[in-house]
């Protein structure tokens, strides 16, 4: 598979009372043309960040507001986004790369019509004549499945369950026919009914549209049913990173076993899952050593000292844990 974006470095600082403070640590993370990758971690961890990073949306340091400052490289498609001027981005962003966000109903605008808000990045790159843009947005809403297209398209948010929020932030999305779609807990406010048909129609979508996707969730079921590769996230780092049957069959870093434990399975004991001690941490992550040494059972006094690096334990199974080597021989549940 071509290679899409390869993010390489990345750390995200954000100015508060006049300091730094480290949000994301030194992420690695690469996309391949087609390709689901899951980004998975905790409420916090940084996943949302990351995303934000690589598409130009943090505001930052040195404008009226300075909050932010993103370090490393970017390269979609060979350019790197972290170095393109605002106008050059805002070619890239909505156009090539897509966003849909958490909590669909809260994203639009509660004053403007369904469908202006949908095809507005149509006239914003195209200049398309009104009956153009109209077609194509009654086109892209039907494609989501959104009943009576036609005539919903003058409906405003509040008529709309969040499922068919959910609809319509997919439709803006793809309306552009993007190379990547940035899916951000796109299941995380539906319910689990609603989740399986927005699952179904992204995997539709994908393959319609021949998007590569960035999945952000929490939900391990999402990621083990749309994903190629994981990464799994801690603290604003990569801890874990392999294919998706690999993370979920041979778990090596500690963080990632206790996530899968806190899931109960129908293929053991129903009282043997045993979930992760203590609360996520909260930036700054002023922690030594490993980060997740706190909270997990396996620690020993070197890894509260010693920060381990991301390396390759398997053939493309990568891991940041000082124990992974005797971790690998215990039984996973």
């Amino acid at each position: 598979m071509k290679l899409l974006l390869d993010a390489k470095n990345i750390r995200v600082l954000k100015r508060t009372n006049g300091d730094l403070m480290e949000i994301v640590d030194g992420v690695n993370l690469t996309i391949n043309e087609g390709e689901t990758v899951g980004l998975v971690g905790e409420t916090g961890a940084g996943k949302t960040i990351t995303a934000f990073s690589v598409l130009g949306i943090l505001q930052p340091i040195g404008e009226a507001k300075p909050l932010w400052k993103v370090e490393g490289e970017v390269l979609f498609k060979g350019k790197d986004l972290l170095r393109l001027s605002k106008d050059e981005m805002r070619q890239i962003r909505g156009n090539e790369i897509s966003l849909i966000t958490q909590n669909p109903i809260a994203s639009l605008h509660p004053l403007d019509m369904i469908g202006y808000q949908t095809g507005e990045t149509l006239d914003e790159y195209k200049k398309a004549e009104f009956d153009e843009i109209m077609r194509l947005v009654v086109e892209h809403l039907g494609k989501v499945e959104i009943a009576d297209a036609k005539e919903r398209s003058s409906d405003f948010r509040h008529q709309f369950s969040g499922g068919e929020g959910q609809r319509i932030l997919l439709a803006m999305a793809l309306i552009r026919n993007p190379s990547l779609l940035v899916a951000d807990e796109p299941t995380s406010s539906l319910d689990v009914t609603v989740q399986r048909q927005i699952l179904e129609l992204l995997k539709a979508m994908k393959k319609h549209f021949n998007l590569a996707m960035l999945l952000i969730t929490h939900n391990l079921g999402v990621v083990a049913e749309m994903a190629d590769r994981v990464y799994v996230m801690y603290a604003g780092e990569i801890v874990e990173h392999s294919d998706v049957t690999t993370i979920f069959k041979k778990p090596l870093h500690p963080f990632t076993r206790g996530l899968l434990g806190s899931v109960p399975r129908i293929d053991s004991d129903f009282f043997a899952f045993e979930g992760i001690s203590g609360d996520p941490p909260r930036p700054p992550y002023r922690i030594s050593g490993c980060k997740f040494h706190p909270r997990c059972k396996y620690a020993t006094p070197s890894c509260k000292q010693e920060s381990p690096e991301l390396a390759e334990t398997d053939s493309k199974h990568f891991v940041a844990c000082l124990r992974v080597d005797e971790i690998r021989n215990l039984k996973k549940r």
